[in-house]
């Protein structure tokens, strides 16, 4: 009787194989139990959700916050989250486009020795804000993988926003000299620049499911890193 059990066991692992069953421990294959397979597959859309850290704005900031402003006190720079949304194509095995867009910022909050009318220390904030639309190229190392690795280069639009409010409104404290040693300008209460954005980062999507993946990017944007959930449709 229990060769016969462990007889039947066996053919129907047999059974289940042939049929292209899940197999524990193996890559997902094409007819596994959801007839997919992960990673990176041509004609398919990948779109992502993300958060980054390490700051880049905020690391450049709080280099230059005593040459910005020497005679302030009490100077502190709050870190806004920055995030990030992905659209991707994949064109080859190989090859994806798509489209990124990011955004970020800053603020600065001083305070100054004199005080204002009411007798109330001087106190501003300068609050920088930036999103980015950038085309982008993903070229990606595995194909049809757990894990998906690729190196991604974008290029477009940048949008860079600086305003400055104080609880001063009698006096025009604000409209400060910045003296960076090979520039000098008076930044006024708004200040909108738009410039060309680019990164270039590497990046990791590891498959948890075949359609869903959790991704990292390390490199050139406006953090350092960043990690969030890819899903494939």
């Amino acid at each position: 009787m229990k060769n016969s059990i462990l007889g039947l066991m066996f053919l129907c692992s047999l059974s289940c194989s042939a049929r292209g069953g899940p197999r524990l421990g193996m890559p997902y294959k094409s007819g596994d139990w959801d007839n997919d397979v992960p990673g990176f597959t041509q004609g398919k859309f990948y779109f992502s959700a993300g958060i980054g850290t390490v700051n880049l704005n905020y690391v450049l900031a709080s280099k230059l916050k005593n040459s910005i402003a020497p005679n302030w006190k009490h100077v502190t720079i709050d870190k806004r989250n920055t995030w990030y949304g992905k659209a991707e194509y994949a064109i080859t095995p190989h090859l994806g486009l798509g489209l990124d867009l990011a955004y970020s910022g800053l603020d600065v909050n001083v305070s100054m020795d004199s005080v204002t009318s009411l007798n109330i220390p001087i106190s501003g904030k300068l609050s920088y804000r930036t999103w980015s639309a950038l085309a982008r190229v993903n070229y990606h190392i595995l194909e049809e993988n757990n894990f998906d690795f690729y190196l991604g280069l974008g290029i477009g639009y940048r949008a860079n926003n600086l305003s400055v409010t104080s609880n001063d409104t009698k006096t025009d404290r604000w409209n400060f000299p910045v003296d960076l040693g090979f520039i000098t300008k008076r930044i006024p209460h708004t200040l909108r620049v738009p410039t060309i954005g680019g990164d270039l980062t590497l990046g990791m999507r590891y498959h948890i499911l075949p359609p869903v993946a959790i991704y990292a990017e390390l490199g050139l944007a406006k953090t350092f890193l960043q990690v969030g959930v890819t899903v494939r449709i």
